[in-house]
């Protein structure tokens, strides 16, 4: 069952860190890339490009959708306009986030890198949250979800296809691999529909590092969907994401959603939780891995630059021995 956790709306913070929470809040929502996802929640349904990396890519419905609907474009268009105006119960000031988020971001001292990192992290909240509210709004159940698939059966230890088909695990079409525990979630399908927007937005679900001892809050990293690696964040990208959301001005090109650098760090998405490497305990179970795990022998060619790097070399004949190799 989904835990309680008592909770503030944004309203109780004060002015000094609601206003640019809000500014940020505001401007993201503002972007073109902001509609183009919120539209897909509206809409239940991911565009050909959004679910390139998933199973039901495959599917007519979505094969042939290369684009968010008009409808939804237009509903999104409406719903922010409510957003703006602070109506009733739904704009950003009456969002409720986990107390203690908001009293670690109030602590924060205005301009610190403690003050940017937690506020990228209560943006991601409010983003996640808003993104879940529109679904629960816009959507009901039966949720439009994958398809059934053939049921696949072991003969001798190797796989075959049946003619049964078998119902979808996932109640929605819009979902984020590693964050799927719909008993941990308030907001039930629509809180995992807030990661996946999350995801598609920022460039993964947005995670921090609390150190060795669990008490800390180091820095802020990225878990994109489709087994690709988490990263961190560098302070460029850190800085480059608050000048944007304050002033629209980044201090190097800058856009969502945002790519690892180069020589970011990187981890395995089995491997956060033991780093201590999330957003809250009640986002995911933690993975209990075999006895004898080890790292997948295939990985994303983007995980690895320096190698993507070094095989371009190769194929264009541009390799020099005694640098590029030995």
């Amino acid at each position: 069952m989904a835990t309680n956790i008592y909770k503030r709306p944004l309203s109780t913070l004060e002015e000094s860190h609601r206003k640019p929470l809000k500014t940020i809040v505001q401007r993201i929502l503002s972007t073109q890339r902001a509609e183009y996802v919120l539209a897909q929640v509206a809409d239940s349904l991911p565009t050909k490009d959004s679910a390139k990396y998933k199973r039901h890519a495959i599917e007519e419905r979505i094969e042939t959708r290369l684009a968010p609907t008009a409808e939804g474009r237009g509903t999104v268009r409406a719903w922010k306009e409510e957003l703006e105006a602070n109506s009733s119960n739904i704009g950003v000031d009456s969002l409720e986030i986990e107390a203690e988020v908001l009293e670690r971001y109030q602590q924060s001292t205005l301009r610190t890198r403690e003050f940017k990192l937690h506020l990228i992290e209560i943006v991601a909240i409010a983003i996640h949250t808003l993104a879940a509210q529109l679904f629960a709004a816009t959507n009901k159940p039966p949720y439009k979800c994958p398809a059934p698939r053939p049921k696949v059966i072991y003969v001798d230890g190797w796989p075959k296809q049946t003619d049964e088909l078998a119902p979808s695990e996932h109640e929605s079409c819009l979902f984020h691999d590693d964050y799927l525990d719909i008993d941990l979630y308030s907001m039930g399908v629509a809180d995992i529909v807030g990661y996946w927007a999350e995801t598609h937005l920022f460039g993964g679900v947005v995670v921090s590092d609390h150190g060795k001892e669990d008490t800390e809050f180091l820095e802020v990293f990225l878990h994109p969907d489709s087994n690709f690696k988490v990263f961190r964040l560098s302070d460029t990208q850190i800085d480059a994401f608050i000048a944007f959301g304050l002033y629209g001005e980044p201090t190097f090109p800058f856009d969502f959603p945002i790519k690892a650098e180069r020589d970011a760090v990187r981890l395995l998405p089995e491997l956060t939780l033991g780093y201590n490497i999330y957003r809250s305990r009640n986002d995911r179970h933690p993975e209990e891995l075999p006895q004898h795990w080890r790292p997948p022998c295939v990985q994303w060619g983007e995980d690895d630059p320096v190698m993507m790097e070094f095989i371009k070399k190769c194929n264009k004949g541009e390799l020099r021995k005694g640098v590029d190799y030995n």
